[in-house]
């Protein structure tokens, strides 16, 4: 979990750089990235909480 005190759509437009593939989940907005990690962002005010999820193959 990580707090930034960016909006989540900025947070989220800086995802998308690094080519991440957009989707919703509810009213929040989720990214999956290229290394395989899934991010659910979570407005918290005016900031943003960026909830990050790894699979671990083994």
């Amino acid at each position: 979990m990580t707090p930034r005190t960016e909006s989540c759509s900025t947070v989220a437009a800086e995802l998308a750089k690094l080519n991440g593939q957009t989707g919703t989940l509810g009213d929040l907005a989720t990214m999956a990235l290229p290394n395989g990690a899934q991010v659910v962002l979570i407005p918290l005010g005016n900031a943003c909480v960026a909830v990050t999820a790894l699979r671990v193959a083994g």
